[in-house]
């Protein structure tokens, strides 16, 4: 199984719950379009449940594992699957009523109760979302 890494700095630890802000790639320095890019102006911090916190420290380097399974799992629920809900919504209203800014208007607006079903099944999701450090 391949697996996706990155590696990061532990900047809390809170009972089991660990935080790391991942590294910016050492690539970005030298990339010209490093200021349009979203991965080099936001920090990007990530949770990790471990099992035994008291084997980090913070300040301490890790790496961020998830498998590549369970990425494309987490892409398809929060961009894959959105994506289909809007165009289809867009198409399906478009075809009733002719009308660009009710179509729209609901394209958007399915995203709304999706979202919010997201959130509702959130400890479900974060159960079968496996992020592991090392």
């Amino acid at each position: 199984m391949t697996e996706i890494a990155h590696s990061g700095i532990i900047t809390a630890i809170k009972q089991n719950i660990i935080t790391v802000e991942i590294a910016q790639k050492e690539a970005c320095g030298s990339c010209a379009l490093k200021d349009a890019c979203s991965q080099t102006t936001k920090q990007h911090k990530i949770e990790v449940e471990a099992e035994t916190p008291e084997n980090y420290k913070t300040g301490q380097k890790v790496e961020v594992i998830i498998s590549s399974k369970q990425a494309f799992y987490a892409a398809l629920y929060g961009y894959i699957i959105p994506l289909f809900l809007v165009v289809f919504s867009l198409f399906l209203s478009f075809i009733y009523t002719k009308n660009e800014t009710i179509s729209a208007l609901c394209g958007l607006s399915i995203l709304f109760p999706y979202y919010i079903l997201l959130w509702i099944f959130r400890n479900n999701l974060k159960k079968s979302l496996i992020i592991k450090i090392r």
